[in-house]
C-alpha cells in the first residue's frame, strides 16, 4: 500500500484508505457477518463518543476544567474513522455514501421539529 500524506488526500481517498486499513486489521472476519460487524462498530463508536464527552465539562456538579482540545480532536477523529469504516461495509462505495449523505442533508433542511427550520 502506497503511503500518502492524509492532508493531501481527498475525502474519497480517506474513506477508501480507512476501509482498506479496517479490512487489514479485521482480516478474514471483515464483513463476514454484517450484523456482528455493525454491532462491534456501534460499540466502538459508543466508547469513542463517551471518551469525547469526557474531554468536556459535561459534569455540571464538578468544577469546570480547561478543555484539552488536542485530546478532544483525537476522539473526534476516532469517531470519524469508525463511522467511515462501518459506512464502507454498509454502502457499496464512496459515491453511494455521499449520495445518502446529500439526501440526509436535504431531508434535514425540511425538518419541522428543529427550531432553525421554523
Amino acid at each position: 500500500m502506497q503511503k500518502q500524506a492524509i492532508c493531501h488526500m481527498t475525502e474519497k481517498e480517506i474513506y477508501e484508505t480507512i476501509a482498506r486499513l479496517q479490512k487489514y486489521i479485521f482480516g478474514a472476519t471483515w464483513g463476514r457477518n454484517l450484523d456482528n460487524v455493525i454491532q462491534e462498530y456501534a460499540k466502538l463508536l459508543n466508547v469513542e463518543v463517551t471518551e469525547m464527552l469526557q474531554e468536556t465539562n459535561y459534569r455540571i456538579h464538578k468544577e469546570p476544567k480547561e478543555i484539552n482540545l488536542e485530546a478532544l480532536k483525537e476522539e473526534i477523529v476516532d469517531i470519524a474513522v469508525y463511522s467511515n469504516a462501518v459506512a464502507s461495509i454498509v454502502f457499496n462505495d464512496y459515491e453511494e455514501f455521499q449520495e445518502a449523505l446529500s439526501r440526509k442533508v436535504e431531508k434535514n433542511k425540511t425538518r419541522t421539529d428543529w427550531q432553525i427550520n421554523k
